[in-house]
């Protein structure tokens, strides 16, 4: 203790003489000048970096009409001594017991806060009830929480025609009217309650239509024809179609969607196409053949032509008929409407809207001779 002795009393003397004391110096070891140091310090106290944990959290929710009331239950685990006050959930929760009944909840910066003394872990249990929002759409509850360690929902007496979802978070059952959803990170429990989406009507399947088909004719003098006829169809799945066509006539090409095919013979009178589903909502057919009727007159008569009926509605058709150069038509009769423009040898006829029934037509001729006068 010499050193400290000698402090005093260079202290003492200083006190006495300060001012012939100014340029004094005193001498000590390296050990005695870091106990200096040292005993100088002041020491914090030592606190925990984290003061409380929520470690799990679990809300059984029960639905009512417009409420929503449930039991939440917590484990808290605190690390320091001395009071401590722990946010468990917001005050938009109407808390209707607490247990153990011991345990002291507080309101505080609006939420409920479990107040403890040092450490130790703790379980508590809210009993509560949630008003729900009504909207147009949905019935709603929320609140804000406080986030733990791992937390769930489990809700229950879910309406059959309704569907629950809870935000930020992962469904993880799903029983009847039971529904269990493990919480994230979010400070927010919402529960929103929605009415089930009614199914749709079965959709109306749009019929297959021809919107358009043409018909290029040629008849020549002793009866024999050829024909080249195009519909456009619209139809939006695979199509079976069938066409009028008598065995009499000859097939000579067909094609489907600009590539070659074969129909099928059903009967003496049908044949069938198949057509597949279309890449742009419409599948042009082409087909060409040739038959023969009655013989032209060598003065005057009439010749019948009639085209193939569909059972699907055809929208437009346009038909040209080519004549025999040697006649000329002189009137014409048939399920047809006549276009403006015709010349002897070349005729031009229409039908709108057709579906199921032939379009035909009888065309009156003569040679043009017989019409001179003497």
């Amino acid at each position: 203790m010499r050193w400290i002795l000698s402090l005093l009393c260079l202290t003492t003397l200083a006190a006495a003489q300060e001012p012939a004391l100014d340029d004094a110096r005193v001498q000590l070891s390296y050990k005695e000048l870091k106990t200096l140091i040292e005993a100088a310090k002041v020491k914090p106290p030592e606190v925990s970096p984290v003061e409380s944990s929520i470690l799990s959290a679990h809300y059984d929710v029960q639905w009512r009409e417009s409420t929503a009331a449930g039991v939440a239950s917590f484990e808290v685990q605190t690390f320091r001594d001395g009071p401590l006050v722990v946010p468990l959930a917001g005050d938009g929760l109407i808390i209707e017991s607490v247990e153990p009944k011991d345990t002291t909840v507080v309101l505080r910066d609006g939420h409920y806060a479990l107040a403890v003394e040092g450490k130790q872990k703790i379980k508590v249990t809210l009993r509560f009830t949630l008003p729900a929002r009504q909207t147009e759409e949905s019935l709603a509850v929320e609140c804000t929480i406080s986030p733990a360690v791992t937390a769930s929902v489990q809700i229950r007496d879910i309406p059959k025609d309704r569907q629950i979802s809870v935000d930020n978070a992962l469904r993880v059952e799903a029983t009847e009217g039971v529904e269990k959803w493990q919480l994230g990170r979010s400070a927010l429990l919402r529960i929103e309650l929605r009415d089930e989406p009614k199914p749709l009507p079965p959709p109306i399947v749009m019929p297959a239509v021809i919107g358009e088909a043409t018909s290029d004719m040629r008849v020549v003098a002793d009866g024999a024809f050829s024909n080249r006829m195009t519909w456009r169809i619209r139809h939006q799945a695979p199509l079976v179609w069938r066409l009028d066509l008598a065995e009499t006539n000859q097939l000579v090409s067909s094609q489907v969607g600009e590539q070659p095919a074969s129909p099928s013979r059903v009967d003496a009178k049908t044949i069938e196409f198949r057509l597949p589903e279309p890449a742009k909502g419409e599948t042009v057919v082409e087909l060409s053949y040739t038959g023969k009727g009655k013989a032209f007159d060598p003065v005057r008569g009439e010749l019948a032509l009639t085209l193939p009926a569909t059972p699907l509605l055809v929208e437009s058709l346009t038909w040209r008929v080519a004549m025999p150069a040697t006649y000329e038509t002189v009137a014409a009769q048939g399920n047809v409407d006549f276009l403006p423009g015709n010349s002897a040898g070349d005729i031009r006829l229409s039908k709108e809207l057709c579906q199921g029934d032939a379009p035909a037509v009888r065309l009156f001729y003569q040679k043009p001779e017989t019409t001179k006068k003497p």
